[in-house]
């Protein structure tokens, strides 16, 4: 063909081409490899976390307390809708009620309540509020009692969720921060995969309210491992 260059200068732009495929090649490789180790090292960083006693618990706990909203989050829609009879625009303002709520309690109320009780008695206080909270959704289909059960679980996972998070940066050197931080968002990760498709099967498979009763549950465990860490828990925010 006329238009195509001749056969001697095709050959430096088969030479670039083959060194393009080969770096694509090396690149994947690479990205594979970053990942694999990222992968590893995020696993031996979850191990070493565990072997800290009491930063231990406290990852669990807050391993528990995500779980436990996470859990309920998409059963509440279900729940109004089915046993309230609410239709999208009553739900979204019902979940925007949520939402300001929890930025009420950890912009405001954490600050009034830290300093007069300190870290964890705060977290035990939120603890059993939300474990009431939780439950109480599924106990009652009275709008007034699921508003107030909605407001006692927004209450205290607010707390306890802030003096757990708090708890993790001063149970951990500087040095070591970075890498605990990202086995902390780990754990919420994967509770946040977990509790939708533990709700949801328990939703279809149980009963509209049994969501709500296993996350209260699940907030009454996070209570017992609490009572371990009385002497421990960081004490700092009281006056």
């Amino acid at each position: 063909d006329e238009n195509l260059p001749p056969r001697k200068n095709q050959e430096p732009l088969k030479l670039l081409n083959q060194v393009s495929v080969s770096n694509t090649f090396i690149s994947i490789k690479n990205i594979l490899l970053n990942i694999k180790n990222s992968h590893q090292h995020r696993v031996q960083q979850l191990f070493l976390a565990i072997k800290y006693p009491v930063l231990n618990q406290t990852l669990l706990m807050y391993f528990l307390l995500t779980l436990a909203l996470a859990g309920i989050e998409a059963s509440l829609f279900l729940y109004v809708r089915d046993k309230l009879s609410w239709s999208h625009f009553p739900a979204s303002i019902g979940f925007t009620y949520i939402g300001l709520m929890m930025v009420l309690t950890q912009g405001f109320l954490v600050r009034k309540i830290i300093p007069r009780l300190g870290e964890y008695k705060t977290l035990m206080w939120g603890l059993m509020i939300g474990g009431v909270g939780f439950a109480g959704v599924g106990v009652t289909h009275w709008l007034w009692l699921v508003a107030l059960s909605v407001t006692l679980l927004c209450i205290g996972y607010g707390l306890a969720s802030t003096c757990l998070s708090g708890a993790v940066s001063l149970l951990t050197s500087k040095d070591r921060q970075g890498s605990i931080f990202g086995v902390h968002q780990s754990l919420f990760s994967m509770a946040r995969i977990i509790g939708p498709a533990l709700g949801g099967w328990f939703y279809r498979d149980l009963s509209p309210s049994a969501p709500f009763y296993l996350a209260g549950l699940i907030v009454f465990f996070a209570l017992l491992v609490g009572f371990s860490l009385k002497k421990s828990f960081p004490k700092t925010g009281k006056q």
